[in-house]
């Protein structure tokens, strides 16, 4: 017994020279990795002292990245938030702002197959069957609930048999009273801002700034509408399920099947320094009050004998795999599967 715990004993100090040494190797190369992240980001700092005091955040989160790939399958690296602190990345890039029920909500009735779908397919994209529009960024704004929503509805109106469209998420963040603009909001009052409104102009016509600014609406130049909206499978958004443990992702997988893009709401704080791969880390929370930003699921597949969501976010295509994630299915990673959402676009046109 006492030969097994020197062992552990001994394993352990090495496992920790081991990480010192990567630590160490990681620091010696910040500064060439540092002055090729400025060039690739565009960075520019207002002073040296600012400077200075980013490249200490940018070695933090090179030795943050190593870390999480210790724990994930998943690839961590240099992106474009790199000289963020955790809480500065939280504060400006993720928006979701949680709302419980004081009882469970239960999807509607759903419809038959979509226009497109991925029925009987173990590959699914559907940006490839002409469904999704591309990969759109929200800047330096806690907007990604207003991009869900967004990107729900230009969907919906491509299903109700329209023109894929790109909208407007300005115009969610500026004019829909219910949620917080650049602080953050939630996809259902989101979608019932767009009903009530009438629709969404495009994104040409109300253009994106990542303020909040001054609502500009005009309902002459209504371009898409929804009718409706639904929940994929049940959400866990209430005192009582809010731990999340119990989620139906075979249902959700099912839905995505037959009728399309889903909009999601997960923890996205470990995918700061997310660079590829299928996402499968015990870092990442599933918990509905652990949920802080709104994405949309675009189909799934299977990598390497492993089975995954495929998963359309707002930071970029500089960001992830071009502008994608993948997250690993079964397990409601991330919380994939806690408020999962859709909307119905309107047949008649405006």
């Amino acid at each position: 017994m006492r030969s097994l715990v020197a062992l552990l004993l001994v394993a352990c100090v090495i496992g920790q020279q081991i990480t010192a040494k990567k630590d160490i190797e990681l620091v010696s190369n910040a500064k060439a990795l540092w002055e090729q992240f400025k060039i690739d980001h565009n960075k520019q700092y207002a002073h040296d002292a600012d400077e200075a005091y980013r490249f200490t955040v940018f070695v933090d989160n090179l030795v943050l990245a190593e870390e999480r790939n210790q724990w994930g399958t998943e690839m961590h690296g240099v992106t474009q938030f790199m000289d963020l602190t955790p809480s500065e990345f939280r504060a400006q890039y993720l928006g979701f702002y949680p709302k419980h029920q004081e009882t469970l909500s239960q999807p509607h009735n759903l419809p038959g197959y979509a226009r497109v779908n991925c029925v009987g397919q173990t590959q699914c994209n559907y940006a490839t069957l002409g469904a999704v529009t591309p990969i759109k960024n929200q800047g330096q704004c806690g907007s990604c609930w207003a991009f869900s929503t967004t990107v729900a509805v230009e969907t919906a109106w491509f299903m109700a048999n329209h023109t894929l469209d790109e909208l407007s998420p300005q115009q969610i963040v500026s004019c829909d009273t219910q949620d917080g603009g650049c602080n953050g909001g939630d996809t259902p009052t989101a979608y019932a801002y767009v009903i009530s409104a009438g629709g969404l102009e495009t994104s040409a016509e109300y253009p994106y700034t990542a303020t909040n600014g001054v609502c500009k609406f005009n309902a002459a130049d209504i371009d898409a509408s929804i009718y409706n909206w639904t929940f994929g499978i049940t959400p866990c958004n209430t005192f009582a399920t809010h731990d999340c443990n119990n989620q139906n992702e075979t249902g959700m997988y099912t839905v995505v099947q037959q009728l399309g893009p889903q909009s999601i709401c997960v923890d996205a704080q470990p995918w700061q320094t997310y660079k590829s791969g299928v996402f499968d880390s015990p870092l990442c929370k599933h918990g509905y009050y652990d949920l802080d930003h709104c994405v949309q699921v675009t189909g799934y597949g299977t990598e390497s004998g492993t089975q995954y969501w495929l998963v359309k976010n707002s930071w970029g295509v500089t960001w992830g795999e071009q502008g994608y994630i993948k997250i690993i299915y079964g397990v409601n990673m991330c919380g994939v599967a806690d408020e999962v959402t859709y909307a119905f676009g309107s047949a008649q046109t405006n």
